[in-house]
């Protein structure tokens, strides 16, 4: 019986694909969070991209890592500071606490993010 492997290049390019739809998703939900004015749990975010329990354990921190750096690169609010944790309230992944730099970040997310509609910033 002969084995089926994936080739290396292969399971690198679907593990990419993936993590950049999951992005997008996530990207999305939490646009729609900044334009309501509100923050999302880890679980919320989950469900917007349709995945939960080890799954989302071991993408998250990557999903939002991305969508940090795409942030940064378009010079725009981060949005991963509308993530926050069940149990506290307050920041989720990426943020060391519930400080200044967090809740001022959150803040301007919602005055850029969640402005007019017909004038948002770019999404690619």
């Amino acid at each position: 019986m002969v084995g089926v492997t994936t080739e290396p290049a292969l399971a690198d390019f679907e593990y990419e694909t993936k993590t950049f739809d999951l992005t997008r998703l996530a990207k999305v939900a939490l646009i729609v969070a900044a334009q309501r004015r509100t923050t999302l749990t880890v679980k919320e975010l989950g469900a917007a991209m349709s995945i939960d329990g080890d799954e989302l354990r071991q993408v998250l921190d990557l999903v939002l890592a991305q969508l940090a750096d795409e942030c940064l690169a378009e010079e725009m609010p981060l949005l991963p500071a509308l993530v926050i944790n069940t149990q506290t309230g307050g920041p989720g992944h990426g943020w060391p606490s519930c400080n200044a730099d967090w809740f001022s970040e959150a803040q301007r997310v919602f005055r850029v993010w969640g402005g007019n509609p017909g004038r948002l910033p770019r999404t690619a």
